[in-house]
């Protein structure tokens, strides 16, 4: 009976033993709950037929405060097309806005001033003006 005793006892306390080694080794695991960061190319694209590009801006995103775009960059002046590239980092699950605003001259009634974004290689929006007073401005939001 005393062996009986002495033998689960023994039993108990190593199961005791294995199980706070386990818990513990739990436990002290470096666990890393911030979101990995994602990668998306932006690319920001206008077109005049029958004019000319006068102003613009797009989200540039060299500025990052909160984790949100903070600057607006000025597309120059001149030329029929005009497109920009922009690569940006953040924390996956951020939304971000992507935008762009154009203004052109036409020559005439029927020209037209069409603007796009696109996200990895996927036009996002499209927006298209005609006459010779051209604007046209576009936003959109996705998530990283």
């Amino acid at each position: 009976m005393k062996n009986n005793f002495l033998s689960s006892t023994l039993r108990a306390a190593k199961s005791a033993v294995l199980a706070g080694t386990v818990l513990m080794g739990v436990m002290s695991c470096d666990r890393d709950d911030t979101p990995p960061e994602v990668t998306h190319k932006i690319v920001y694209k206008a077109e005049v037929s029958g004019g000319t590009i006068t102003s613009g801006k797009y989200m540039s995103y060299e500025e990052v405060k909160d984790g949100k775009p903070v600057i607006l960059s000025d597309v120059p002046a001149g030329g029929d097309k005009w497109s920009k590239e922009v690569t940006t980092t953040m924390r996956q699950g951020i939304k971000n806005p992507a935008l762009l605003v154009m203004k052109a001259t036409g020559t005439n009634d029927s020209s037209t001033l069409k603007i796009q974004i696109y996200v990895d290689g996927q036009l996002k929006s499209e927006k298209i003006a005609t006459g010779q007073v051209l604007n046209a401005d576009t936003q959109i939001e996705f998530v990283y």
